[in-house]
């Protein structure tokens, strides 16, 4: 939770409490791995943390007085949606251009704040 800091209509300024609500699941690039990774009842060991990290979430904007919630920003799908992770595995490993021209695919994946990649929908 964080506070931030908006042009309000009439010009001045509002504060509204940004609240990000993530999950993360282990992602392989390999997708026979994921199935059996995924599998109910695998042990996982503490240095297994898959190739990627798959997050999906939604962004919620508060007044911070009345505490309504102003605008629900989600992302297309869950984080035990597949056809969303088999998206993220085609962006990583460059069968999907990414939607940002500056930013490489690898480059995402060592990204520290997946903000603009968790909310990106390109409609497929």
């Amino acid at each position: 939770v964080r506070s931030a800091i908006r042009r309000s209509p009439r010009g001045g300024t509002a504060t509204d409490f940004v609240v990000e609500i993530t999950q993360r699941r282990r992602g392989y690039l390999d997708p026979e791995k994921q199935k059996k990774m995924d599998k109910p009842g695998t042990k996982f060991s503490e240095n297994d943390k898959g190739d990627f990290r798959y997050r999906a979430g939604c962004t919620l904007l508060l007044n911070p007085v009345t505490m309504e919630v102003r605008r629900v920003i989600r992302t297309p799908g869950t984080i035990a949606d597949d056809v969303q992770l088999a998206r993220l595995r085609r962006f990583l490993t460059g069968e999907l251009q990414p939607g940002n021209a500056f930013d490489s695919a690898r480059a995402a994946l060592q990204a520290r704040e997946p903000f603009a990649l968790l909310h990106q929908d390109t409609g497929e």
